[in-house]
């Protein structure tokens, strides 16, 4: 189970709405899409799955029904609802220009930064255009006090002890970092009255906080149940049998698609080659990317195969539903949706959408609340921390050991030991 879930929460940062990356990170406003997918039910569909293979040759299920699961209640504290509508409102913030005095806490700036170690050129933490706010402790606090007074082209020095937030690969080493101011500006936040309800098509201000506090409630539902959703495969994973083989079409789309979405996040860190992206954000090297190649096609057939037994493959017309829902949850039009992404990648999102949420139907849940379930979630990250210093040199006890060994079902390639793979 570890080894499961370690894989799974790296994949599930690499590949989440992986087809998404590029129209995702394009998006400047904010906007309530026009429809939007219930999570929570899943549509009966065609067991024709217009595939070049048959999933079931590959997979042997295991039970994937009446499998153990929460039905976790939400709430919205006034805190939370304090914090959400605060961003609500920075977010609406105006930004103009200042021009006739220096920095002070509260502000925009936005600078370049060039930082050396011995006269030699940090990469890692060499940025333009970067933007913090002045005095939110966001960035390091020796640079942030010299930038108070500063005014835009001024340009100044700092020494300062490399943290592991600025830097991994120079971390803890004495550096020298090279400032250029090149924006400054204010922050003005509009006032939480009436008039501003009304603005966001609310009647007033009491209507604008009842529809926060039930946006809230309804992101925490989904945020629990993509937790449910992903705990559900890792069982219904554990349960199944996968063959060492795999299709080759299917290992080569999922690849493509892993490697391509690894390139999209590299390039939105400054055009970060690949290698340094990965050793700085998840410490894998290039070489380990076929594990999770593995992994993700592993993934796909098991999706494939409950599809195909349970009749939950899209047919053409919901296919064009889910393509319209989801180019409006983008703020993308179908068309440009369908540049973004290929048929293929699409139809197995919908796919996978549809296999969780009939899992997570036909499981047996018990009823919980939210603080009851994070707690839950807090005790099993202990486990797993303790798993994982095992890992590192300490003997587990021999029970320990054995029950590891009862849990490892799938195989990979050349024997590789895989419990799973992961959700795009």
């Amino acid at each position: 189970m570890k080894t499961m879930k370690k894989s799974i929460v790296l994949l599930l940062v690499l590949l989440l709405s992986m087809s998404m990356v590029a129209g995702c990170s394009q998006k400047k406003e904010k906007k309530e899409p026009e429809a939007k997918k219930d999570v929570f039910t899943y549509t009966k569909g065609t067991s024709d799955s217009g595939l070049d293979f048959n999933p079931e040759d590959y997979v042997t299920l295991g039970e994937y029904k009446n499998l153990s699961s929460y039905k976790v209640t939400c709430s919205a504290s006034e805190e939370d609802l304090d914090s959400y509508i605060d961003d609500e409102l920075t977010d609406d913030a105006e930004y103009p220009d200042i021009t006739d005095r220096g920095a002070q806490k509260g502000d925009l700036i936005t600078f370049d930064f060039v930082t050396t170690v011995d006269g030699k050129e940090v990469e890692d933490c060499t940025y333009e255009d970067y933007e913090i706010t002045v005095g939110d402790e966001e960035f390091d606090e020796t640079v942030e006090k010299e930038m108070l007074g500063k005014k835009p082209e001024d340009v100044f020095e700092v020494k300062l002890t490399l943290s592991e937030d600025l830097s991994v690969s120079n971390e803890g080493d004495d550096a020298v970092m090279k400032v250029t101011v090149k924006k400054l500006q204010q922050q003005i936040v509009p006032e939480l009255n009436d008039d501003y309800a009304k603005e966001k098509g609310y009647d007033n201000v009491d209507s604008f906080k009842k529809a926060m506090k039930e946006q809230i409630i309804s992101d925490k539902e989904e945020e629990m149940y993509a937790s449910l959703a992903e705990d559900l495969m890792i069982t219904v994973a554990d349960n199944a049998t996968l063959k060492d083989d795999y299709p080759q079409s299917l290992y080569d789309a999922c690849k493509k698609a892993v490697d391509e979405s690894i390139n999209a996040e590299a390039e939105q860190w400054g055009d970060m080659e690949v290698s340094e992206y990965l050793e700085m954000f998840y410490g894998m090297k290039e070489e380990d990317l076929e594990s999770q190649y593995v992994m993700v096609t592993q993934e796909r057939l098991l999706i494939y195969a409950i599809a195909q037994k349970e009749a939950l493959f899209l047919t053409e017309e919901q296919y064009q539903d889910y393509i319209e829902v989801t180019a409006a949850e983008y703020e993308m039009t179908v068309e440009e949706l369908q540049n973004e992404a290929d048929k293929q990648t699409l139809m197995y999102e919908a796919v996978y959408d549809n296999v969780v949420a009939f899992l997570y139907d036909n499981a047996k849940k018990e009823t919980i609340t939210e603080e009851k379930y994070q707690s839950m979630n807090a005790e099993e990250g202990e486990e797993i921390n303790a798993e994982e210093e095992i890992e590192e040199g300490e003997e587990p006890e021999e029970e320990e050991v054995e029950s590891d060994e009862e849990e490892i079902e799938l195989e990979g390639e050349s024997g590789e030991e895989i419990e799973g793979a992961d959700n795009e």
